[in-house]
């Protein structure tokens, strides 16, 4: 083929499929709005239970959380102290749009690391894992609900090794620290 001729197809080509239009870019399920009410900043505290997975007392940390790529998830990250010292985690979840399910998985700095889903219905939240913790697989199963304005909420933990007897893990409450207020707008 003649050097000419395959310039010109290849000039061809480009203005022929850079004409075609290009399919609109996926977006979020509406369901995956609901993901938000975790997004921002928030301080909990809380009472472990004596449990296989370790010993009781207290516990405090913070959470940060935001929608991430394009809005399908949400990633929130958080620092815990507690009855078995300092933990760092990463949750990450989302909305399933085929099987219609919420979907999290987590991962810890202690090895530890769940995966399952999350039911919602109005302010409560319940969360039912699959767990891998010190050397353990359980299942865990967690309430939170939220107050109606979305900036407070309470939780209850429990464990199962068969899904049939439940042992409560802890409890705890949590607080929502509220948007910075913006500046005022300078008047001229």
């Amino acid at each position: 083929m003649k050097p000419w001729i395959l310039f010109f197809t290849i000039v061809a080509l480009t203005i022929t499929t850079a004409g075609m239009a290009q399919p609109p870019s996926p977006k979020p399920a509406a369901e995956t709005k609901k993901l938000a009410t975790w997004s921002g900043e928030w301080t909990y505290e809380g009472e472990s239970k004596e449990s296989p997975l370790g010993p009781a007392g207290n516990f405090s940390g913070k959470v940060t959380c935001r929608m991430t790529l394009g809005g399908f998830f949400l990633d929130c990250r958080w620092e815990e102290k507690g009855p078995t010292g300092q933990i760092r985690g990463v949750e990450i979840d989302g909305f399933d749009s085929v099987n219609k399910v919420y979907s999290t998985h987590s991962f810890s700095s202690d090895g530890g690391m769940g995966s399952g889903s999350i039911t919602i219905k109005g302010n409560s939240w319940t969360f039912l894992v699959d767990v891998v913790q010190a050397g353990k697989q359980l299942k865990a199963r967690s309430t939170v609900e939220f107050s109606p304005d979305g900036m407070n909420f309470t939780g209850r933990s429990e464990i199962s090794s068969d899904e049939k007897t439940w042992m409560l893990l802890g409890e705890s409450k949590g607080t929502k620290t509220p948007p910075a207020a913006k500046p005022p707008k300078e008047t001229k």
